[in-house]
């Protein structure tokens, strides 16, 4: 997947692209000019006009060129490229640059009237902050989102991003706040009997995900069911079945719950990231069975497959840490995971993941008496803190207090 940056976004004008292409084939305009036997300067300004001149530069374009619904695309629909794009690889837009790019897309998609655009725009915007933990500015971009899907009369659109909204008062523990949300889309979607099946497929998902959380495990498979019937992909098919065994492993029926885990890796083929959180799953209804051996090979197999979404690779090692601890092995889990804390401390995405795992090696350093790792750990934080810039300052506050942290619990074990 590539990541659009702002010059990706830009609009291009008719001229602009017809000048690229130009370039490509032709190398400069004045030899596509003789070639055309067209004075340079009328080609020159031909191609500064939005209609491209004259009908016969046009004819000959298409002869030098191609069809010109083919070489030139729209600027609106540029703009529904770009926002499409985004809107599929949205995980991956969260470094700083990032938040340039998503504004100027919802910028375009305004000056363009572009309904769907604009709502998908603020969405993915909500999403940036979201995944940067800026609860408070994912929300109110969510809810911008759903403000326009009213206006704009688009109750997809509405149902989508108020599935988004009940996910976020999920993450930010508000239950009751997340449940209202999904009672507020059954609404809509009794009200709409047109819901596009994308819409569908992440109301049922995203509600199956909070049920499973507040313990509705039987209510939560029938959502998932329902979203499995709705996906539009062979991945989010295996996403709404691993959520199925999710469910069962919760309700700790494990034999049903690794039926459904491993039917769920046949769909997952093309998606590393989603193959490391169906083995995670595995590997954990196997520790809760008690059998490690066949945890551990399942976790292992989980931390092979790296992925841009930090969050997941931390939740599987977690995994692999407390297998290690079940098994003897806590001090080689514990140096892992300093490892990975190093390989990650500059990623200020994945920051909450980052000292969670700090807490982590500190207070299981402690319980089994390993200075030596503590010793490793406050090494790593302090180089980092030493290079780092300003700009991370709440972050660098957090970390300083971890070394103050570090610092007490060795001097209680030396």
């Amino acid at each position: 997947m590539k990541k659009l940056t702002l010059q990706d976004v830009e609009v291009l004008s008719p001229g602009v692209q017809v000048k690229k292409l130009i370039g490509m084939k032709y190398g400069t305009i004045r030899a596509f000019a003789e070639d055309i036997n067209m004075n340079y300067d009328t080609v020159r300004q031909y191609l500064k006009e939005r209609k491209l001149g004259s009908n016969t530069f046009r004819l000959r374009l298409v002869e030098k060129l191609g069809g010109l619904n083919e070489i030139v695309v729209p600027e609106a629909e540029q703009v529904k490229i770009s926002v499409d794009i985004v809107t599929k690889d949205f995980k991956i837009y969260t470094e700083k640059e990032d938040i340039k790019v998503l504004e100027t897309l919802l910028v375009c998609a305004e000056k363009y009237n572009l309904h769907k655009e604009i709502i998908m725009s603020e969405r993915n915007i909500a999403m940036y902050y979201f995944f940067n933990q800026n609860s408070r500015n994912a929300i109110t971009h969510i809810k911008l989102a759903i403000d326009k899907s009213l206006e704009f009369n688009e109750p997809s659109c509405e149902v989508f991003c108020r599935s988004e909204l009940g996910l976020m008062f999920f993450y930010d523990r508000n239950y009751l706040l997340s449940k209202n949300q999904f009672e507020k889309i059954r609404e809509i979607i009794r009200s709409y009997n047109k819901i596009d099946v994308k819409s569908l497929f992440k109301y049922h998902y995203s509600f199956g995900i909070l049920l499973n959380n507040i313990k509705e495990h039987k209510r939560a498979r029938n959502h998932f069911s329902k979203a499995s019937e709705f996906a539009q992909s062979e991945v989010d098919k295996g996403r709404a079945i691993m959520n199925i065994g999710l469910s069962y492993m919760r309700a700790k029926m494990y034999d049903i719950s690794l039926e459904y885990l491993t039917k769920a890796l046949s769909y997952m083929e093309d998606s590393d990231e989603k193959k490391l959180i169906v083995y995670n799953n595995i590997a954990e209804t196997y520790k809760n069975m008690g059998l490690y051996s066949k945890a551990l090979s399942n976790i292992n197999k989980a931390l092979e497959f790296k992925c841009n979404y930090s969050q997941d690779y931390f939740m599987a090692f977690k995994t692999y840490l407390e297998i290690e601890i079940l098994m003897g092995g806590e001090e080689k889990g514990l140096r892992k995971l300093v490892d990975l804390i190093e390989e990650h401390l500059e990623k200020f995405v994945a920051s909450e993941f980052i000292l969670d795992s700090i807490r982590t090696v500190i207070d299981l350093s402690t319980k089994f008496k390993a200075v030596s790792i503590l010793r490793e750990l406050h090494y790593v934080i302090l180089k980092y803190i030493d290079k780092s810039e300003e700009s991370n300052i709440e972050y660098i506050e957090e970390l300083e207090k971890m070394l103050g942290k570090i610092s007490r619990n060795f001097k209680q074990l030396i």
